[in-house]
């Protein structure tokens, strides 16, 4: 710890230094919500994210990276996050395949507040986009407790998605797949130790269509899907999918065949992410969106008004979340001492 007072100073917070903060997942779907219901206001700015994909010129490195900016009117701090991903780090290098580091700044001065690094701010704040997303699109079965989750993808993001979704409601049964046999059994048994005294189901899907026509409600959490998985026909009356994957998961039909599609943000969903491949194409337009999840929140527009609605959901992951789900970690650090505190 320098000597400089913690206002002319910078706090550094490692990834176990964030952890430690004590931040509950709790707090952190409050805080997502929060976010999204200020966006209704004007009151945030956020421009869509930029990537560089390394591969491009360096193709045996399989390295890409994407820049997310914003400020958050109502905490007055702005801030970046720069993440990106060699999915072979571990076995070569023996580093995370996912690195992410945010930067956060007063809002008026633009002083350096602290710089944390990212993994789990995004898992936890990913995790809540979904959760926020249920909370209004999902149906009374699901939201009480006696429904499916079939959630696609058992990889790290997979153990955030059910932290997040068991604190807002139980499960009847959980169907998961993943191509990789070894991560989808690893999965299933954690889960099914994790909740063998609740009752619930856990079993193993052999193929995405399998998982995809049980559930109510649908997590797709994948990290290269190859072509789309999500069929219409596939997807029972009343389903809600929350598409957070990195690749194409959606088939152009279910997208254009359900009864609303829901996003976190129009210009950034526009311009990367799933749709992005259809949008370019022309088969996609914003008028096929029907809201953003602010809109919901704030009553400007209906989530779900019928049991039997499908609904598509697609959170692409947002500047400003990182921001503020950043900015409680420095506040729960600053108030227990973490981090190192570095002079600018």
């Amino acid at each position: 710890m320098t000597s400089q007072s913690k206002s002319n100073s910078i706090l550094y917070l490692g990834e176990q230094d964030v952890i430690a903060s004590g931040l509950t997942m709790k707090e952190t779907i409050d805080i997502v919500e929060g976010v999204y219901a200020r966006h209704a206001t004007g009151k945030m700015l956020m421009p869509p994210k930029r990537g560089i994909d390394i591969s491009e010129i360096e193709s045996e490195w399989k390295t890409g990276s994407t820049a997310m900016f914003g400020y958050d009117g109502g905490k007055g701090v702005v801030g970046a996050k720069w993440i990106g991903e060699n999915k072979t780090n571990t076995a070569q290098r023996g580093l995370p395949n996912c690195i992410a580091t945010i930067l956060l700044n007063d809002g008026a001065s633009f002083w350096p507040k602290s710089i944390l690094q990212g993994v789990w701010i995004t898992g936890m704040r990913t995790g809540a986009e979904s959760v926020v997303g249920m909370k209004y699109l999902a149906g009374s079965r699901f939201l009480g407790g006696t429904g499916t989750l079939s959630i696609l993808g058992c990889g790290v993001q997979a153990r955030f998605q059910m932290q997040a979704i068991l604190s807002i409601t139980s499960l009847k049964r959980i169907v998961a797949y993943d191509p990789i046999k070894e991560s989808l059994q690893k999965f299933c048994e954690e889960i099914g130790n994790t909740l063998k005294d609740k009752g619930t189901v856990v079993e193993q899907a052999g193929s995405p269509g399998e998982a995809v026509a049980q559930g109510d409600v649908i997590v797709t959490v994948t990290s290269d899907a190859g072509s789309p998985f999500i069929r219409f026909k596939d997807l029972k009356p009343g389903a809600l999918v929350c598409a957070l994957g990195a690749r194409q998961e959606l088939s152009l039909e279910a997208i254009h065949s359900s009864s609303k599609v829901v996003v976190d943000n129009r210009a950034q969903i526009l311009h990367s992410g799933q749709l992005s491949k259809w949008v370019a194409s022309g088969t996609f337009t914003e008028r096929n969106i029907y809201a953003e999840i602010c809109e919901i929140i704030v009553g400007k527009k209906d989530g779900r008004t019928s049991e039997d609605e499908i609904i598509i959901y697609m959170p692409g992951g947002m500047a400003t979340l990182d921001i503020a789900v950043a900015d409680r970690v420095f506040e729960l650090a600053r108030s227990k001492g973490l981090g190192i505190e570095l002079s600018y």
